[in-house]
C-alpha cells in the first residue's frame, strides 16, 4: 500500500491554496452589493438557489444580505471543520432556517470536507500515479483530511459517521 501526502486541514483558507475571493480591500459593503447584483441576475436566468461554500461561516453574511433585500434565492451556507464546533453549540442542524427572520431564505448547509486536491492540478489522490510528460511517475495526489480522520470506529451498522452524528452516505 502506498502512504499518502497528509496536508493539514484547512482553518480558513488553505494554506496552499490561493483565496482569490473576495478580493483583498473590498469592503462588506462592495461585496454585498456584488452578490445582489449577481444574485439578481441569477433569479432573471431562473436560478432559485444556491449553496454558499466560501471558507468563512457565512449565516451572519446572508441574513445581513436578507435584511437588506438580497431576496432572489434560497441560500444553504455550508460549514468547514473550522466552524463546525461553532453550529454543533448553537444547536444548527442541516436545513434549519437560519435565523428565522430570512423567510426561509438561508439555511444551515452541509458539512463540506476537501479530502484531497483536483485533478487539474495533479493533487486529486488516485489510485493509479500521476505521470509528467516523460511518463515518470510524479506522486498520487495529496490528501488533506487523513481516512482516520474521516471515520468514526463506533458507528452503527458499520457505515462511516463523523463525531457530531452525520453519517456519510458513501
Amino acid at each position: 500500500m502506498v502512504t499518502p501526502t497528509i496536508r493539514p486541514a484547512c482553518s480558513g483558507s488553505p494554506p496552499s491554496w490561493p483565496r482569490c475571493w473576495p478580493p483583498p480591500g473590498l469592503s462588506p459593503d462592495r461585496l454585498d452589493a456584488a452578490v445582489h447584483q449577481a444574485a439578481k441576475a441569477a433569479a432573471a436566468r431562473g436560478i432559485v438557489g444556491v449553496v454558499e461554500l466560501e471558507h468563512d461561516f457565512n449565516v451572519a453574511a446572508w441574513t445581513r444580505r436578507v435584511r437588506a433585500g438580497t431576496t432572489f434565492l434560497r441560500v444553504e451556507c455550508g460549514v468547514y471543520k473550522a466552524h463546525l464546533d461553532d453550529a454543533i453549540e448553537r444547536g444548527w442542524r442541516t436545513g434549519d432556517v437560519q435565523p428565522t427572520d430570512t423567510g426561509g431564505l438561508v439555511e444551515m448547509g452541509r458539512l463540506k470536507v476537501i479530502t484531497d486536491g483536483s485533478l487539474n492540478t495533479r493533487t486529486a489522490y488516485c489510485h493509479q500515479p500521476y505521470l509528467d510528460s516523460a511518463g515518470k511517475e510524479i506522486g498520487r495526489g495529496d490528501l488533506v483530511v487523513p481516512p482516520k480522520e474521516l471515520v468514526s470506529a463506533d458507528a452503527p451498522s458499520g457505515r462511516p459517521r463523523h463525531r457530531c452524528g452525520c453519517s456519510c452516505d458513501w
